[in-house]
């Protein structure tokens, strides 16, 4: 049972790192898309240019922070797949059917076909 709560708890951590990275993807997504309204209106609105060039000067300077920080959780989330592929593996959940030693597995042998119409 201890085997089982080991793994329980894996599937656990996954589910938390696949969450945590989820919500960052989609903050990012909003930023791209902040990004974009910004790059199309930076040549006609002085704010939006002011903004975008924030933003560049930004991810010039700290930008590499975040994405040491999105490479953390994606390794974070590796790990904890090859803990599990690893400990699966390791146990046999189902174990797998096999003949009997010493006795040849029995084929299956094809049914006759009746030439008959069923009414």
């Amino acid at each position: 049972m201890n085997e089982l709560e080991r793994l329980k708890g894996m599937l656990l951590e996954l589910n938390q790192n696949q969450l945590k990275f989820s919500g960052q993807l989609r903050a990012f997504e909003a930023l791209q898309n902040q990004i974009s309204h910004l790059q199309g209106r930076a040549h006609e609105d002085a704010d939006a240019s002011r903004k975008l060039h924030n933003v560049n000067d930004y991810m010039t300077r700290e930008g590499h922070q975040a994405q040491r920080q999105i490479l953390a959780h994606i390794g974070a989330f590796a790990n904890t797949l090859q803990d599990i592929r690893t400990h699966l593996e390791a146990q046999t959940i189902v174990p797998a059917r096999s003949a009997p030693q010493g006795e040849p597995a029995t084929a299956k042998q094809p049914v006759k076909k009746r030439d008959r119409p069923f009414v």
